[in-house]
């Protein structure tokens, strides 16, 4: 069986230690950000889930977590990079987002599983000077 090269690129690139999705089949919740306006703009980045890195190969911030507490860590995409750890407990079937709040000074995670609701507050982080 022959793989190609952009399989094999994939296959090598990856952290041993890399968040995965859970199964659609599986219990499991939500998780996306806001998008940017441009690749220059770019909205809020999921760096780690429960101390696992993301994939940096992906297209968007869109993730299949499972229920139970759960520690996010977001970056921006200028100086100062990072945002405090926003930790809550993920429910099944519940959809949350992240986005940037007070002109990047912060991140917010809401909870908007209720259509026709506004979307609610779980966690606010702020955004943590270099030294920190």
């Amino acid at each position: 069986m022959v793989i190609g090269v952009p399989a094999l690129a994939l296959i090598g690139c990856s952290y041993p230690n890399q968040f995965k999705d859970r199964q659609p089949r599986e219990p499991h919740a939500l998780l996306t950000a806001a998008r940017g306006d441009s690749w220059r703009d770019r909205g809020p980045l999921i760096n780690f889930i429960n101390g696992q890195p993301t994939s940096f190969w992906r297209t968007r911030e869109r993730f299949l977590i499972s229920p139970g507490p759960m520690k996010l860590e977001i970056i921006a995409d200028s100086s100062p990079y990072r945002f405090g750890t926003l930790g809550f407990t993920a429910e099944t079937g519940y959809r949350y987002h992240v986005v940037y709040e007070d002109k990047r000074s912060s991140v917010g995670l809401y909870d908007q599983s209720v259509s026709g609701k506004a979307p609610v507050l779980v966690a606010r982080a702020p955004r943590l000077n270099k030294s920190e």
